[in-house]
């Protein structure tokens, strides 16, 4: 009884339950996944309306938070949709970025199996503040505003620090359906790497 019914035509369902919908290859990643939700959007809903984008805004009052003057933000933690960079080479990104500046490393419960050996290898150097699952979504997008630089995988908080204009440091699979090209972060200061392996 659902009068429009968009979505991307791939299953052998879709074809039969959405009568506005469009095929796509996604898994080819022949473009980032915003462009295919923007053409998604003008075929079958707003076909002479061009896309826009637009940037992220706070203005909500938050409590203030005590945080340094300066500093960059690491969130090594993911909820596992991509593969995710070696633990070691965050140990040594987080040991190299505080030997200059502090360190602010933030996580959520999920990411505790990438969190908890960090902690424990890194407790000893007082550069690095712990705000992993302690941040409520205002003060984490407070503290990605401010933040000097945000490095990260392939995960919402990337996307959060770019759309902030927070210049970001993205670390992604070289996995076809993983690439940034059709996941990377898109903002005004991105940059990404992915891992040269066989």
């Amino acid at each position: 009884r659902v009068p429009t019914r968009i979505g991307v035509l791939s299953s052998w369902h879709s074809y039969l339950f959405l009568n506005k919908g469009l095929r796509q290859k996604r898994s080819r990643c022949e473009m980032h996944e915003l462009d295919y939700n923007h053409q998604l959007i003008q075929k079958t809903m707003a076909p002479d309306k061009p896309p826009c984008t637009h940037s992220l805004r706070l203005s909500a009052p938050v409590k203030p938070l005590s945080l340094p003057e300066s500093y960059v933000v690491v969130h090594p933690g993911m909820a596992g949709s991509a593969l995710n960079w070696p633990l070691e080479h965050y140990q040594n990104l987080i040991l190299s970025l505080s030997r200059r500046t502090p360190v602010i490393i933030t996580g959520t419960a999920i990411d505790r199996s990438v969190l908890n050996p960090l902690r424990e290898n890194l407790s000893h150097i007082k550069n690095i503040l712990w705000k992993n699952e302690s941040l409520s979504s205002d003060e984490l997008l407070i503290t990605l505003k401010k933040a000097e630089a945000v490095f990260a995988p392939s995960t919402g908080v990337i996307h959060l620090a770019a759309s902030l204009g927070t210049p970001t440091y993205g670390i992604y699979s070289p996995v076809v359906v993983q690439r940034v090209e059709r996941w990377g972060p898109r903002g005004p200061k991105t940059k990404t790497w992915t891992p040269q392996v066989p």
